[in-house]
């Protein structure tokens, strides 16, 4: 395995793991979580497990659901008030 493999397989995970923990702190289900982005519990696990590579489409649509921002440039989902760097979450009227 290269390690730009190696690299991206390692950044899938964190993302995976990113989005398991997002939503579980809001009390979300696979199921639900599933059918706001219009996929199948299978598609989230395997997200969440690493185990697949989700388009930069799918992405946007559980960093919408789970109220996270994803960053382009680094291909980072993060809370959005942590991707701005302030204490608190953004108001959202200023969207």
């Amino acid at each position: 395995m290269s390690k730009l493999e190696e690299q991206r397989l390692i950044r899938q995970a964190e993302i995976g793991a990113t989005i398991r923990m997002r939503r579980k702190q809001l009390r979300m289900t696979q199921e639900s979580l599933a059918l706001y982005c219009g996929l199948g519990k299978i598609a989230i696990t395997r997200i969440e497990t690493g185990k697949t590579n989700p388009s930069l489409h799918t992405l946007a649509e559980i960093a919408q659901a789970l109220g996270l921002r994803l960053s382009l440039g680094e291909y980072v989902i993060a809370p959005r008030h942590f991707a701005t760097g302030n204490d608190e979450p953004e108001n959202e009227d200023s969207e």
